[in-house]
């Protein structure tokens, strides 16, 4: 299961189409070779982009979280997760679900909201699946 902030996917995907279709406007001009290489370049990045915005999220795995932001995947396994709560973020108005580990706290800001119920929302999902993973790491251990 993934979870997303689909506002913020949709208005970046957007955002990433708009610069794939000048970069595809541009190709159809074909003044001269040096805008071709350039607009192919930019169409290439655009969808490189639009993947891994299309990507982003939080997806939880028997072992662990996967957090996949723009720039970075973070794998954070169950073992270190000790609680997820929600609360607001350092940005005014945006909460987003804390996730309390055994070594500090992340903000999943990728699942960040501007309603308080959204991020709670969130927030539940995670805990319940961090609780149901707790037996399935005992049973590994014995």
């Amino acid at each position: 299961m993934t979870l997303r902030s689909w506002p913020w996917t949709v208005a970046l995907a957007g955002i990433m189409t708009g610069f794939l279709l000048l970069g595809l406007i541009g190709l159809s001009l074909r003044t001269s070779v040096l805008e071709i290489v350039i607009s192919s370049v930019a169409c290439l990045a655009a969808l490189a982009a639009l993947s891994r915005v299309l990507s982003t999220g939080v997806r939880i795995t028997v072992s662990g979280l996967v957090v996949r932001e723009l720039t970075r995947t973070t794998l954070i396994p169950w073992t270190q997760i000790r609680r997820v709560t929600s609360e607001p973020t350092g940005r005014r108005g945006i909460h987003a679900p804390v996730l309390t580990l055994a070594q500090g706290r992340t903000e999943l800001t990728v699942l960040a909201s501007y309603r308080a119920e959204v991020a709670e929302r969130r927030a539940a999902v995670l805990e319940r699946a961090r609780v149901a993973a707790a037996p399935a790491r005992a049973r590994r251990k014995r």
